[in-house]
């Protein structure tokens, strides 16, 4: 799955990356800096990750307790025993968000350098042209 997602932003990091060329050979003109370019599919990548790790969490959120309230009885049957209020179905621990948080940003941020890579090597003239 996390390859299948490196790969697909990769891709659609890389097609921003194309759809902007004229704008970012224009930037270049402007005498903007290669290392300045480089920045923005890299900051876009971060973005993309931070914004979808919070989408998936506040769902996760959303659904929980829910999951937690339907399947408790469930649970109960299951186990022979009745399970105590404070026991959750459905529980992530702070430890495992913070990590899916640094590894979602981080393929992001790997992701997006790829791009970031292609658009530092834009000539502004070329990007200029119509085709």
């Amino acid at each position: 799955g996390v390859g299948g997602c490196a790969a697909s932003l990769t891709a659609s990091l890389y097609a921003a990356g194309e759809r902007k060329k004229r704008d970012m050979g224009v930037l270049r003109l402007m005498g903007l800096s290669g290392a300045i370019l480089f920045r923005f599919p890299v900051y876009q990548g971060i973005l993309i990750g931070a914004m979808g790790y919070m989408i998936s969490i506040l769902l996760f959120q959303l659904f929980s307790q829910p999951i937690n309230t339907w399947f408790a009885p469930y649970l109960e049957n299951m186990l022979g025993f009745r399970v105590d209020q404070g026991v959750r179905f459905c529980d992530l621990p702070m430890v495992h968000s913070l990590v899916i948080l640094l590894g979602t940003v981080g393929v992001a941020t790997i992701s997006a350098m790829a791009a970031a890579f292609r658009i530092t090597k834009i000539e502004p003239a070329e990007a200029l042209r119509d085709e």
